[in-house]
């Protein structure tokens, strides 16, 4: 059984388990957070919507290497606009 994967919580400063979850918003939203095993601390991770979504889609689709850096670039653009909107409504933090 492999080991699984640990982070340091900026909240508590503990080490715990890396657990991703799901949780589904209005909009199409999805979030992936994890949250701190000793505090509870919820940690937003990503955010995607469904042109989020579909841009992975076609990313994945491109066989040019600068088309997919140039569509990568925008992609994490969007998550970062999406995660900051859904910290700022829910009142959550995270990285």
């Amino acid at each position: 059984m492999a080991n699984p994967t640990k982070a340091l919580c900026d909240n508590c400063g503990k080490i715990t388990d890396i657990e991703y979850l799901v949780t589904y918003h209005p909009k199409s939203i999805q979030e992936t957070y994890i949250e701190c095993e000793k505090c509870n601390d919820h940690i937003t991770c990503f955010v995607t919507d469904s042109s989020v979504r579909k841009m992975h889609e076609d990313k994945d689709k491109l066989t040019d290497s600068d088309k997919r850096i140039k569509l990568q670039d925008e992609i994490n653009g969007r998550m970062a606009a999406l995660k900051q909107e859904l910290i700022k409504s829910r009142g959550y933090h995270g990285k």
